[in-house]
């Protein structure tokens, strides 16, 4: 695709924002326990930073290197990024050495790491590097403490986007002054530069006729909060008990299949498969379900959508995948009013599509598959258009906010 730099008036006022002229660059967030959704996003911004400046260093923050160190194997641009713990007593001895500071991956949120976000902003500021926000989410939050550190981390920020208008909205009340723009999750960027390279690469993909895909979850204390853990655990088995009863119904007819994917295989963040095993465990027609119990590549993953008539989606990234994709998918929203799946739904007029995790009806609800089902070449093109608009959002923001351009589009 082609890539130019446009200059304004205003960016004299903000030299700090040449991507073309970093040398160096430091990107945090979640890493170290990323699901295949976040090696989408990181994939994203170092392909926007290498895209203008191919010589930029890039190091990056983990959680645990022995994840992020795989996640290097699988994205193009990675072999040369450095490693470093989220977890540094000081971060002046990093930052001091490089132009910018990125908190690019997962939403900002109810999560100790945020004083280690906190940290490393306050020490850009100290050197007066860039201090960047690319694409995260924001909330959901259980302490005013956290939400605080939040607020001061925007307060913080010289530039930046989040990934959809909730955020803004609550970005704005923790810091009415901020500069802050809204686009749309950066996976989409990625998602959508890998399909149109995927095109390129291979005959248009044969789909396997029948073949439904999941990308579940089991819920978590972060979006239901008032829970204890042994009533969470239940509520779970009751939604795969409810999930297993669609895929029976799917599959009493001949010739269809199901494959449960997972988007987390690390054991940090709550390893999909182990949900999945709930499903199986819970439905009657085993012979039918393959299950995937391998590591997933981000490259084998999206290969697996491609082949695929249709999806049912709980994770949020898998919403994501499958709209970007243009794989036609019924929605499991797990996130509550106002968060991301609700946000990404309803953006994307989809709501028919969707149901609430807490409101899950085996029979009642399996209608919408098999509607879905009979009208996919139809929701397919309504999702590619959908994907498409979002991508040109993305393109202007990257051109209002940082003042470059990549022509998606045009590639």
């Amino acid at each position: 695709f082609q890539v130019t730099i446009a200059t304004r008036e205003s960016d004299k006022a903000r030299p700090v924002l040449s991507f073309q002229t970093w040398k160096k660059v430091i990107i945090t967030g979640w890493y170290g326990t990323e699901t295949n959704g976040d090696k989408a996003i990181i994939g994203e911004i170092v392909h926007v930073i290498k895209t203008i400046n191919p010589n930029c260093e890039i190091i990056l923050t983990t959680i645990y290197p022995s994840v992020s160190k795989q996640t290097a194997v699988e994205l193009d641009g990675f072999a040369e990024i450095s490693l470093i713990s989220i977890y540094q007593k000081s971060f002046d001895l990093w930052v001091k050495d490089a132009d910018a500071v990125i908190m690019g991956g997962g939403p900002m949120m109810e999560t100790r790491e945020m004083f280690n976000v906190l940290h490393m902003f306050e020490s850009a500021a100290k050197f007066g590097k860039a201090r960047i926000i690319f694409g995260c989410g924001i909330g959901p939050f259980h302490t005013k403490e956290l939400e605080d550190v939040t607020a001061r981390v925007i307060k913080l920020t010289t530039a930046g986007f989040l990934r959809d208008k909730e955020s803004l909205e609550y970005a704005q009340k923790m810091y009415p002054e901020t500069n802050l723009a809204y686009a749309c999750d950066p996976a989409v960027g990625y998602i959508f530069r890998w399909k149109k390279s995927y095109l390129k690469r291979n005959a248009a993909p044969k789909k396997k006729v029948g073949l439904l895909v999941t990308m579940l979850r089991a819920n978590t204390s972060e979006f239901s909060s008032s829970t204890n853990s042994s009533s969470l655990l239940q509520n779970n088995r009751n939604s795969a008990d409810k999930i297993a009863e669609w895929l029976n119904k799917y599959l009493a007819i001949p010739g269809r299949n199901v494959k449960l994917l997972h988007m987390n295989a690390p054991w940090v963040g709550g390893d999909d498969r182990l949900f999945n095993r709930f499903v199986e465990e819970a439905s009657t027609q085993e012979n039918v379900i393959e299950t995937e119990r391998m590591y997933l590549s981000l490259d084998n993953h999206l290969e697996n959508l491609m082949h695929a008539e249709l999806a049912l989606a709980m994770r949020y990234h898998g919403h994501v995948f499958c709209m970007a994709l243009g794989l036609p998918f019924v929605s499991i929203d797990y996130t509550g009013s106002k968060g991301k799946v609700y946000s990404l739904i309803s953006r994307i007029k989809y709501e028919k599509w969707s149901v609430k995790w807490d409101k899950l009806e085996g029979n009642a609800s399996f209608h919408l598959i098999e509607e879905l089902l009979t009208l996919r070449e139809q929701m397919s093109n309504l999702l590619n258009q959908e994907a498409e608009k979002l991508v040109q959002l993305l393109n202007k923001t990257y051109r209002d906010v940082f003042g470059i351009e990549l022509n998606y589009l045009d590639a």
